[in-house]
């Protein structure tokens, strides 16, 4: 860059900006690089470029290159690739930028709310044999079975109805859970329909209660998700992994790093099993979960943020959008943790999806309606709030606010 001459400052359309009266930053979707600066020169560059004068593109004469902090501001924005540099040999010959634009903080529904509708999470039954000691505590934050006293089931009548209703729906995953799946008095024939689903059937079931699984059956489902607890039995766990032979994955609910360190054995043990790890709050164990969980400004990023997903999180809870929770008794919520929408029993899918829209219950919780992340610079790159933040009643589970 020659000081010596005017130049034209080129935004690029990768590059993604946030900004507060006295911080902004930048960052670059394709490269995953970011620059972070309290300079008000800088400030002020990056924010007269965007204008709507502007449109990405703005003019630097001659005298604003004499500032040693703007100079070198711009060259690493040069070498981070997201701004270009063309001399304004003509003034009247503006270059252009195709700056993305990002839409309206609220989205606008579709008429037919039925096509929002992406997952549905059926819990067909309430009855278990076992006693997890967190078995409240489980399905709250992940997917997972639970039991009540109330031993309710959704009936083969009920699904079929809730399979007609969401036929027109962009349905891509159906959860089925309990209880105890095999407990589940038509469980055989629920399985039979929901084949012809055209949509992808997953199917929960606690490793604890599969000793009377039918093979048969367990090889007409395509996606078995076999959720393991602790203390751990291993004879169990084994039987476990002989039945399935590479048909499922299989999601351990651990507290604390003794347990993660029980899972590293059963990896190098069994070298085919598909493991997923979740991390488990229980109240008693603040610090594992905090190192588990809890994100760092090196977290966020350690891999490339999307324009898309950044749009998301600026939009809706990518978390819960979509996703309809269906309970033996009725109620239905579109989260765990989420206030109930009314009783599928006497509305209809339409009806409940529309009820979302008009509460808010969890598909529209983002980062920018938590007093904490409000006024974050990363609110927009950071994961939209989770199960997690609602049982600790924290909204910003991280380290760097």
């Amino acid at each position: 860059m020659d000081t010596t001459r005017d130049y034209w400052l080129i935004l690029k359309p990768q590059v993604y900006i946030m900004m507060s009266t006295q911080r902004i930053l930048l960052y670059n979707t394709e490269k995953g690089v970011y620059i972070e600066s309290d300079e008000p020169s800088c400030i002020e560059l990056i924010d007269s470029a965007r204008d709507e004068q502007n449109k990405g593109v703005r003019f630097l004469p001659q005298k604003v290159l004499n500032n040693n902090r703007l100079i070198t501001f711009i060259r690493k924005l040069q070498e981070l690739q997201m701004v270009e540099l063309k001399p304004a040999d003509n003034r009247t010959h503006k270059p252009e930028s195709l700056l993305p634009v990002y839409p309206e903080k609220s989205p606008v529904f579709s008429k037919d709310i039925m096509l929002c509708l992406t997952t549905l999470y059926l819990y067909i039954n309430t009855t278990c044999k076992q006693k997890c000691p967190f078995c409240e505590l489980y399905y709250k934050q992940n997917p997972c079975c639970t039991r009540t006293k109330c031993g309710e089931e959704l009936t083969i009548e009920q699904i079929k109805r809730i399979l007609k209703e969401a036929r027109n729906s962009p349905l891509g995953k159906i959860h089925i859970l309990g209880g105890d799946l095999l407990q589940y008095s038509r469980f055989p024939q629920l399985v039979e329909i929901l084949e012809k689903a055209n949509t992808a059937v997953h199917y929960w079931i606690n490793y604890k209660n599969t000793n009377e699984l039918d093979t048969r059956l367990l090889n007409k489902i395509k996606y078995w998700n076999v959720l393991v607890d602790f203390p751990l039995d291993q004879e169990q766990l084994q039987k476990n992994i002989a039945l399935f032979n590479g048909k499922a994955i299989f999601y351990f609910l651990i507290h604390n790093e003794e347990q993660r360190e029980i899972i590293e054995t059963v990896r190098k043990l069994y070298h085919d099993i598909r493991i997923r790890i979740i991390p488990i709050y229980n109240n008693k164990n603040q610090d594992f979960f905090e190192t588990e969980y809890y994100l760092s400004k090196s977290d966020i990023f350690s891999k490339p943020i999307s324009q898309c997903r950044i749009w998301r999180n600026q939009t809706v809870n990518s978390n819960n959008f979509g996703a309809l929770y269906i309970f033996p008794d009725g109620k239905v919520k579109t989260n765990p943790n989420a206030e109930c929408l009314g009783d599928f029993h006497t509305s209809s899918l339409e009806d409940l999806l529309t009820k979302e829209v008009e509460l808010n219950t969890s598909w529209l919780k983002i980062r920018d309606n938590e007093t904490h992340c409000k006024d974050c610079l990363y609110r927009h790159l950071c994961p939209p709030p989770s199960n997690y933040e609602h049982l600790l009643g924290k909204a910003n589970l991280c380290h760097v606010i």
